[in-house]
């Protein structure tokens, strides 16, 4: 009777624990504009409570201690992150809601990266229960139990956390973001996986997969070195958020000089179309420019499904004319068009294009040449000035400033794995002598 009431509180805590972490989330979302350090700090806290609520529940053991050193050394990447948070990039991009855009519009063009994830979630939020219930109720001993909810809710936590890898990885390697919301992303995905390196130390340690390599002494205090957790953290930071993040960096570097290619293409042969136009020949010359440029949108909107999905959103008057399952990646659209590289470029195809049609129109007196090349030559001034406009705007770079603390990252990666390592083996350690 004893063992079903307290599997009983076990699920009543389970589902306390995924109603918690959907309201956590949902709060995340739509508050993308705050960067609160209460819902950081939450989403860092709630999966160590609740792990040890399973394991007080199931394995019947709680220590306080024990519960306070893991939340402490759980929230070092935090405390990274408020470090290093003011070296990168500029405070005032809305880094939430572009990264939310670049998450969806990963979504739409990989949708089995984010369905297949989300099944597998799906999958393990109802097998994690039926297996902890088995196991419960064999005639195994206290410390077997112990061991095993403790394996488990790693494998739950861990595999969640994974599986929403794909998506992070796709808003890193997006080439379409602004470098300052790139760098923030890193930084806070760098916090996220030292909070979730404890995790992993526990769960590498409690299968004993763990050899140990050199001997450390600091002091009087010894530290016994893994070489496969070290080797397992640094390939995770490498594979997950370094790769990705300069992919991204270089995606982003081709993109832009595309596009400035084809500006500065387009805006030359505009000048020089309209410097060699006659009156006969005007129409004729702005109408094959139109086509280039119409040609350009064909090719830009085709291409990329993003596009798309934006004009569209572009076409309605408020928010209340959205799909409901569509209202927050409106909102982030909102936000994230101007910091978008792909619709920078589809305005300037539109506003060049507009100019045009004003052009086009204009019904030029032909007993006054004098006053017709006047107006010619202010539109010609108005493109060549667009032209340096954009060369400007290729010159100036952002505040972000990755070799300085990528390198520290870098530095501080190799210590902290080490620091997680030796702590997950005392946990470890001590959760089979209590």
């Amino acid at each position: 009777m004893e063992r079903i009431i307290l599997f009983f509180a076990f699920l009543v805590v389970y589902g306390l624990y995924l109603w918690t972490s959907v309201i956590l989330f949902n709060r995340f979302l739509a508050k993308a504009s705050k960067n609160s350090f209460v819902e950081n700090e939450l989403m860092i806290i709630i999966p160590y409570f609740f792990f040890f609520a399973f394991i007080f529940l199931i394995g019947r053991f709680f220590n306080l201690h024990l519960f306070t050193l893991s939340i402490l050394f759980s929230n070092i990447g935090l405390l990274i992150t408020m470090i290093v948070w003011s070296l990168i990039g500029n405070p005032k991009v809305p880094f939430k809601e572009i990264g939310g855009w670049a998450g969806s519009d990963f979504g739409m063009k990989n949708s089995w990266l984010t369905l297949l994830p989300q099944g597998l979630i799906l999958l393990m939020i109802i097998a994690f229960p039926i297996i902890i219930g088995i196991n419960f109720f064999s005639p195994s001993s206290e410390e077997t139990i112990r061991i095993m909810v403790i394996k488990y809710s790693l494998i739950l936590i861990l595999g969640s956390y994974v599986l929403m890898l794909p998506v992070f990885t796709g808003i890193l390697s997006s080439s379409f973001i602004d470098e300052d919301t790139r760098a923030r992303y890193f930084i806070t995905q760098f916090s996220g996986l030292i909070a979730y390196s404890l995790f992993l130390s526990l769960l590498f340690w409690i299968f004993n997969l763990g050899k140990t390599g050199h001997e450390f002494h600091l002091g009087n205090v010894n530290f016994n070195h893994s070489p496969q957790l070290f080797l397992i953290v640094m390939g995770f930071l490498l594979a997950f958020l370094i790769l990705p993040y300069f992919i991204g960096i270089q995606k982003a570097k081709r993109l832009k000089n595309d596009y400035l290619e084809t500006n500065k293409l387009l805006l030359g042969n505009i000048v020089e179309a309209i410097n060699l136009a006659t009156e006969n020949t005007l129409i004729s010359r702005i109408e094959n420019l139109e086509k280039q440029i119409a040609s350009e949108f064909t090719k830009l909107v085709e291409s990329d499904k993003g596009i798309e999905t934006g004009l569209r959103f572009d076409a309605l008057d408020s928010e209340n004319e959205v799909l409901k399952v569509e209202v927050l990646q409106y909102k982030y659209y909102k936000v994230a068009r101007a910091y978008d590289a792909r619709f920078s470029f589809y305005d300037f195809l539109n506003d060049t294009y507009n100019k045009l049609e004003e052009l086009k129109k204009i019904e030029f007196d032909k007993a006054n040449p004098t006053a017709n090349n006047q107006i010619l030559e202010k539109y010609i001034a108005h493109f060549k000035a667009y032209k340096e406009e954009l060369s400007k705007k290729d010159e100036s770079k952002g505040k972000t400033n990755p070799a300085l603390w990528i390198g520290i990252i870098t530095i501080l990666s190799p210590f902290i794995s080490q620091l997680m390592s030796e702590i997950g083996k005392s946990l470890i350690e001590m959760f089979k002598n209590m």
